[in-house]
């Protein structure tokens, strides 16, 4: 019930006292509800990009025209992100789009390298570093940092063998979790970017 109405029955005495609390934050937070709406929308996602794949499928010999393609999805995630909606349908189908929009943005640049070097990854990590930056999502966000530092360290092949890598990852890790999470304010953006730093450990050292 909304309160202009409450105010309304109140004035003509049918109701009395203040207006009682509304029970659909709770509604919303129910688990299984939350993740059957995150299913949908990875399902309707994966859908349309069947039916959009059927339509560009001439677009995988042309590697700058993938590339503009998985910017302007991108560019559409970060748009809807910035809005801060609640909810997590479209939460989900939007990332599941602009996780597409990566993989065209990095296919399209492993074909204009004509499928040599390793030059494309370090171009790659720097992008999703961009994306770890401005897209307000805490999964995407993680998503991004972890992704950043596959491309990085596998387009600088001495990060991986010579430990240099790890050692840096450790003290930002190590950082982020001693100055940055404990602080309300800037959890949402550094922990996810922990996480993923902490998983790419365990990656490196195994």
């Amino acid at each position: 019930m909304s309160e202009s109405l409450w105010h309304q029955l109140k004035k003509h005495q049918k109701v009395k006292g203040e207006m009682p609390a509304s029970d659909q934050d709770e509604t919303e937070n129910i688990w299984y509800i939350r993740l059957i709406q995150g299913l949908a929308g990875w399902l309707a996602a994966i859908f349309l990009m069947g039916f959009l794949g059927l339509g560009i499928a001439g677009l995988f010999e042309h590697g700058a025209a993938m590339m503009v393609l998985g910017l302007v999805i991108n560019v559409a995630a970060y748009g809807y992100y910035k809005i801060d909606r609640n909810s997590d349908f479209f939460e989900q189908m939007v990332l599941a789009f602009s996780l597409t929009g990566q993989f065209l943005f990095a296919f399209g640049l492993f074909v204009l390298f004509d499928f040599k070097s390793r030059h494309w990854l370090v171009v790659v990590g720097f992008y999703q570093l961009l994306l770890m930056w401005v897209m307000n999502h805490y999964l995407h966000r993680f998503l991004s940092a972890w992704f950043a530092i596959i491309a990085l360290f596998w387009g600088f092949e001495s990060l991986v063998y010579s430990g240099v890598g790890s050692a840096l990852v450790g003290a930002v890790f190590v950082w982020l979790w001693l100055d940055k999470c404990g602080w309300q304010a800037e959890r949402n953006f550094y922990e996810p970017i922990a996480y993923a730093l902490g998983l790419s450990l365990l990656q490196l050292n195994v």
